[in-house]
């Protein structure tokens, strides 16, 4: 499997200890719309979930209904957190065939859901830590949505976050796995290495990579922890999660400025970025965001510049109760990549929070 044949994230699933304060926060402070509901109700057996959209992202937050169920030991064991990272297929038996013949675990064959004449197939796959990978095949179906889910009419976020897409997923693997992780993308899953970066503090690191498909539908940075004098933030995440799991998602804006004031005011909290940092932003910077500089280093948007283009983004600080996932705005004008320099002060920025707590 040479190349990825996947068209994108379908949807990622969340499991939290309760849907429905998780979609009204998502909500009121991201700007989701809650699209549609699913539980005991309407056939859904051993959970009650929301479905949230903003933009092409679309998130099923679910909880348990029964104190034993495996959702329900999921949240004790990691707290709030990614559980199914879904992908949009056009061919469900092939894709999934491809996976297992070249090392895939199989979860679940290729199943035929309908419910009220909509119609998916899907078929799982285990992967990293305790998530699962899905594949979707959308039949003859009209817009998004999900068998045994009653869909909402007027359920839609009076605020305006303004995320367009998923840019990308970053999975935290504990040390020694980045390799194994990155031949399993390239194998199972047909994506390819598109970026390599090791980032090293004065008391920790990390070696990262990403993959991605040809599109750059999909795109995962895969991040280990490298050897230092502390505990690095990726060491940090696995203590607290307990096993390799999504560290952050990365959502697209086209005005990151507008986005990150809206977000502040609605009560997301990003991380401090020491002002010293922008005493190092390239001095040949295009004039536009050269008078922007003020609003930008206030808000403590990181800027990476190159003949090319501009690429800005900011992080929250972790949205659950233990310091695992939080969540990335990003802004690409022509710009492709990362940042070197972003990643780094990102990296000092959890340190100096850790420090903190």
């Amino acid at each position: 499997m040479n190349n990825s044949t996947l068209k994108g994230i379908d949807y990622v699933e969340f499991y939290v200890a309760n849907a429905y304060q998780a979609a009204n926060f998502y909500k009121s402070v991201l700007g989701f719309d809650i699209i549609a509901y699913g539980g005991p109700e309407t056939g859904l057996a051993d959970k009650r979930s929301y479905i949230i959209e903003q933009g092409t992202i679309r998130f099923i937050l679910s909880s348990p209904t029964k104190k034993l169920s495996p959702i329900h030991q999921h949240i004790i064991t990691h707290d709030d957190g990614v559980k199914d990272i879904a992908f949009l297929s056009s061919d469900v038996e092939a894709d999934f065939k491809k996976a297992i013949n070249n090392g895939g675990q199989p979860l679940l064959p290729p199943s035929s859901i309908e419910n009220h004449n909509l119609k998916i197939k899907i078929a799982t796959i285990a992967c990293f830590g305790d998530t699962v990978h899905t594949f979707v095949q959308r039949e003859n179906n009209k817009g998004w949505n999900m068998p045994f889910y009653r869909l909402f009419t007027n359920n839609k976020s009076s605020t305006e976050g303004k995320l367009l897409g998923i840019d990308h997923i970053a999975i935290a693997l504990e040390k020694n796995q980045l390799n194994i992780w990155k031949e399993f993308y390239q194998n199972v899953l047909g994506l390819q290495l598109t970026h390599k970066e090791d980032v090293y503090t004065e008391y920790s690191g990390m070696n990262s990579l990403v993959m991605s498909n040809t599109t750059k539908t999909i795109k995962f940075p895969l991040v280990e922890p490298a050897e230092g004098s502390k505990k690095s933030q990726i060491d940090c995440y696995l203590d607290s999660y307990g096993c390799s799991g999504v560290q952050h998602i990365a959502f697209l804006t086209k005005n990151i400025i507008q986005t990150v004031q809206t977000l502040k005011t609605q009560g997301i909290e990003f991380l401090n970025i020491p002002s010293s940092y922008y005493d190092n932003v390239n001095k040949n910077i295009f004039s536009y965001y050269q008078e922007k500089l003020p609003i930008i280093k206030k808000l403590g948007i990181l800027i990476d510049t190159d003949p090319k283009g501009v690429l800005m983004q900011i992080f929250s600080k972790p949205l659950q109760n233990r310091p695992t996932f939080f969540v990335e705005i990003i802004q690409r004008d022509n710009r492709e990549g990362f940042g070197s320099r972003n990643i780094k002060a990102l990296f000092e920025a959890i340190e100096r929070e850790q420090q903190t707590n």
